[in-house]
């Protein structure tokens, strides 16, 4: 995955980098995320100078509010 000037993602116009490049922390923001996002992520560095690479991951698990639910109803006869 590429980085923008701005924090955009390339090729997920939903994702964005956000941060304090001060302090050298980073995260994903994805917006309007849904089930579909749920997933195993990996953010990646490359080595710059002395530096080496940099790579750790993070699992994202999606919790949504159901927007309807529907209780039917439902006879169970037993038999005698």
């Amino acid at each position: 995955m590429h980085c923008g000037k701005h924090g955009e993602v390339v090729g997920h116009s939903r994702w964005r980098i956000v941060g304090e490049q001060s302090l050298g922390i980073y995260n994903l923001n994805i917006r309007n995320a849904s089930l579909s996002d749920d997933g195993d992520y990996q953010c990646q560095v490359g080595p710059y100078g002395r530096i080496k690479a940099i790579r750790t991951k993070a699992k994202l698990t999606v919790l949504c509010k159901y927007k309807h639910i529907q209780l039917r109803r439902i006879l169970i006869s037993q038999a005698r």
